[in-house]
């Protein structure tokens, strides 16, 4: 149950994309290079997670994490430090609030060109 919203979230970006061509116009080149650059900055961030938490825990650590907050405990409490949980817990947190604000705002896109088109 806890990873629903992260599952909706993350296969809702497509939906945006109608609100994206609004704000930028139908120019190609602006459209492939927000697309790119948009998701090359995901993908570069999950790839340093994953450099990061691999790097630093040994297997049997990794295999005795058995969900998110107990990597987390085992980072910090690896490195000795405290402050790792607050920053991971408010990246997590930001990143969910930012994927629905996505989705709403391109779920709130289509509404607005749906009841236009019905309207007509």
């Amino acid at each position: 149950m806890a990873a629903l919203p992260v599952i909706f979230t993350s296969f809702g970006f497509h939906g945006s994309i109608p609100s994206i061509v609004r704000y930028l116009g139908k120019e190609p080149k602006g459209l492939v290079l927000v697309m790119v650059v948009g998701s090359a900055i995901p993908l570069v961030v999950y790839l340093l997670w994953l450099v990061v938490s691999q790097g630093v825990l040994s297997q049997a650590e990794l295999m005795q994490s058995q969900s998110l907050n107990g990597l987390i405990g085992s980072l910090s409490h690896l490195l000795h430090a405290l402050m790792i949980t607050n920053l991971v817990s408010i990246f997590a947190d930001l990143a969910l609030m930012t994927s629905f604000l996505g989705v709403s705002l391109g779920l709130s896109d289509y509404m607005s060109d749906l009841l236009q088109r019905q309207a007509k």
